[in-house]
């Protein structure tokens, strides 16, 4: 199955939060986390970083 394309009209398998969930890449969790801390100016942990798309039934991130 194709990584879908979420609704905001990013495709997922070019965000790092579905890669890192897919691929349970604590790494790119820890990275994406503190890139995205910087560009929203608000604190968020790699525990937060887990998604595997907004048109799936499975985890989504709160962002």
């Amino acid at each position: 199955m194709n990584p879908p394309i979420a609704y905001c009209g990013l495709d997922c398998s070019a965000c790092d939060a579905y890669l890192a969930t897919i691929n349970n890449d604590q790494s790119l969790r820890e990275k994406t986390a503190l890139l995205w801390s910087k560009l929203n100016h608000v604190p968020i942990s790699p525990t937060q970083i887990n998604c595997e798309g907004c048109r799936s039934d499975g985890m989504k991130t709160i962002f």
